[in-house]
């Protein structure tokens, strides 16, 4: 048996090669404009306080006809795609994802389905998706679009939670304006469905569209059903640990909207850019990709303080890039002061809490090397006690929200994952839990799963036999895994039944339970897991 007392402390992408190309992006624009931009959050000269400002048609109850008038009287003068794209490149993003069609059901581009889109109804006369997507071609930025699956002007009525269904006619025109976005815009990196509550016939044929036309688009989890390439969170959503599959946050500047309004508060610059870059770190160490949103106004030019904070993050990231792009998160458990990057024989530990000067981290089977602390090139002290590293640093000194610590190991990152054991008899609360979030066809069926338990066992033994007592749903499939072996039980059988042997080949084995279907809910109790382990010796 091999001697392994460690694994590989980075956590692995996906073995999709669109979607792990797709990771790998992991920083964008997000772009929200439309006729409601021209509103600015106001109807009849007062601010409309209800909902996000991009909604302003439901939550203000504003007519088809002045809708349209207001439309027709955009001249989007001061819509300038090469400015946009230069200010996501400067802020040091990878792609940028346009509202092609909202809510609303105005279309951004001269489609052939309506004369409601931005060549035939505003005054600027101006196919929007064409200019940006080829002025992201020209500067070499990845393209994608958003495109709501609820449409006001096409015959849903307003929900506030927008779960409209969609009719037999309304799925013909949602297939037209599809076909029409991804032959003819180039390549479409990915494709952010919006709402709606669609059937599950509907979610699935959506996705092989996309494929048929766009077979390297990752498509987001608001397709619905779970049908998409990743999972696109809550607004502004931070999960409290990493997530099994791919995912994304979505992040508007202000929490109050993503659309523009004029009369948003827009403060503390230092501050605001601060908790950005803290949370595009987190996002990043934690697995995720970071959409983060601008809104321009109504003519179509950028609001100054989202230029500033965009500028300010790109300064920042000329810096530290290397810090979050081609790194990965680890292995290793979060720590309350901050987050962990990794790439080959790097570390990266960024700090959240400035004004701590030391922290410490376990579980790391590396030696270091070296470690300097990035924002000065100062070395770091380090020093090693039961397998815990500490890091002493030096006085905070100028810094945006996070000082970060770039350790260089004696090679890649190899860690003892906190949830091992050598016992023969463990209790359910000692597996590691994962969680993916799931759907059941719209926005408000949007929950977090339990999807996977895993426990490291440590033993010499050539086999292990496994035995599980609690409780389990009888009608469910369930993997029972040790190493690359595994049983595949349903819930009847899963409780007080020993399965094995399952070979031993390493020091450390992971021992994992799952589901048959990747977005099911595990809804099992494990109160105690008997191992018996066999030797050939």
């Amino acid at each position: 048996m091999a001697e392994q007392m460690s694994i590989r402390g980075i956590r692995p992408t996906s073995s999709d090669m669109k979607v792990k190309q797709w990771q790998t992006l992991g920083f964008g624009l997000f772009i929200h404009f439309g006729v409601y931009s021209a509103f600015g959050g106001e109807y009849k000269g007062k601010p409309v306080k209800h909902g996000y400002s991009e909604q302003i048609k439901m939550w203000a109850d504003i007519p088809d006809e002045a809708y349209l008038n207001q439309a027709q009287a955009m001249t989007l003068e001061h819509f300038d795609p090469q400015e946009i794209v230069q200010l996501a490149k400067q802020a040091g993003m990878r792609y940028i994802v346009l509202t092609s069609k909202h809510h609303d059901g105005f279309c951004l581009w001269k489609t052939e389905t309506t004369s409601y889109n931005s060549v035939d109804s505003m005054a600027g006369q101006r196919d929007i998706v064409e200019e940006l997507a080829e002025e992201c071609a020209r500067q070499g930025m990845k393209f994608g679009l958003y495109y709501s699956l609820v449409d006001w002007h096409a015959g849903h009525d307003y929900d506030y939670d927008n779960n409209n269904r969609i009719s037999s006619d309304l799925a013909h025109y949602i297939e037209a304006q599809l076909t029409e976005l991804l032959t003819q815009y180039g390549e479409i990196v990915e494709l952010w469905f919006d709402m709606g509550y669609p059937t599950l016939e509907q979610s699935q044929h959506l996705k092989q569209l996309v494929a048929h036309f766009q077979p390297n688009c990752a498509i987001n989890g608001r397709i619905w059903h779970n049908q998409g390439d990743f999972r696109t969170l809550g607004d502004n959503q931070i999960p409290a640990q990493a997530l099994d599959g791919p995912w994304q946050t979505p992040a508007s500047i202000y929490h109050e909207t993503w659309g523009y309004r004029s009369w948003q508060v827009r403060e503390d610059l230092t501050g605001k850019v601060k908790q950005l870059i803290q949370n595009l770190i987190a996002v990043r160490a934690r697995g995720g990709n970071y959409l983060l949103n601008i809104g321009p106004k109504g003519d179509g030019s950028l609001v100054p303080f989202e230029r500033e904070v965009l500028e300010a993050i790109g300064q920042w990231l000329d810096k530290h890039g290397q810090n979050l792009f081609g790194t990965s998160g680890t292995q290793l458990s979060a720590p309350s002061w901050g987050e962990l990057t990794a790439k080959d024989n790097r570390l990266y530990v960024h700090i959240f809490d400035t004004d701590r000067r030391d922290v410490m981290i376990s579980g790391i089977e590396n030696s270091v090397r070296a470690a300097i602390l990035l924002e000065s090139g100062e070395p770091v002290h380090v020093s090693c006690k039961n397998k815990e590293l500490t890091f002493s640093l030096p006085e905070a000194t100028q810094h945006l929200g996070v000082r970060t610590i770039q350790v260089e190991l004696d090679g890649q990152l190899m860690i003892r994952p906190d949830h091992c054991t050598e016992a023969t008899q463990i209790s359910g609360d000692q597996l590691k839990n994962y969680y993916r979030y799931a759907d059941d066809g719209n926005y408000t069926t949007l929950e977090r799963m339990n999807t996977k338990k895993e426990i490291y066992l440590e033993t010499d033994a050539d086999s292990v036999y496994v035995t599980i007592q609690g409780r389990a749903r009888t009608d469910k499939q369930y993997r029972l895994q040790v190493g690359t072996a595994y049983y595949d039980i349903m819930g009847s059988n899963l409780i007080g039944v020993t399965y094995g042997p399952f070979p031993v080949f390493d020091r450390l084995t992971p021992l994992l339970l799952t589901t048959h279907v990747p977005y099911e809910d595990l809804a099992v109790e494990i109160g105690q897991m008997k191992l018996s382990y066999h030797s050939n010796k």
